[in-house]
């Protein structure tokens, strides 16, 4: 674990991973798609009870290294499970969550590697920007480039 952010005493979160390679598609063929409406995706949720209501900062590593910084106002547990833990068609129109897509397709390439979510609790939502911001700029992790 990175030296800066053990200073926020990060919590590790079990995650539990319900399937990989879930090929999502969405009927109406009308509609523009992100480029990720062909990859592949995982589906996982969130088993630290402790933690689900609470909001803060999250961090999704890949044998150890930063990938994902993001941040929750509402619960952990609510924007793992109904943002990125389950691809919904919805998730890949062009105007859709483009960011839950680009991490899932990543979980998914790299499922056979060690993946750990860890949570930053904090009730201040400015501090939440802040840490997760700060966080950002020092590891500029890969599915926080734009």
């Amino acid at each position: 674990m990175y030296k800066s952010l053990l200073a926020y005493n990060p919590h590790k979160i079990k995650l539990v991973f319900h399937g990989y390679d879930l090929k999502v598609e969405e009927s109406n063929k009308s509609i523009a798609l992100n480029q990720y409406a062909n990859s592949l995706f995982t589906s996982f949720s969130i088993d630290s009870p402790e933690f689900e209501d609470k909001i803060g900062v999250f961090i999704f590593t890949v044998d150890g290294n930063i990938v994902y910084v993001g941040m929750t106002d509402d619960s952990l547990k609510k924007v793992i499970m109904r943002t990125y833990g389950n691809i919904i068609p919805r998730k890949l129109h062009k105007d859709g969550q483009l960011t839950a897509c680009r991490l899932s397709a990543f979980l998914n390439k790299n499922h056979n590697k060690k993946i750990e979510l860890w949570f930053i609790e904090c009730d201040d939502k400015e501090k939440i920007k802040q840490i997760k911001n700060e966080l950002i700029d020092e590891y500029k992790p890969e599915i926080n480039k734009s």
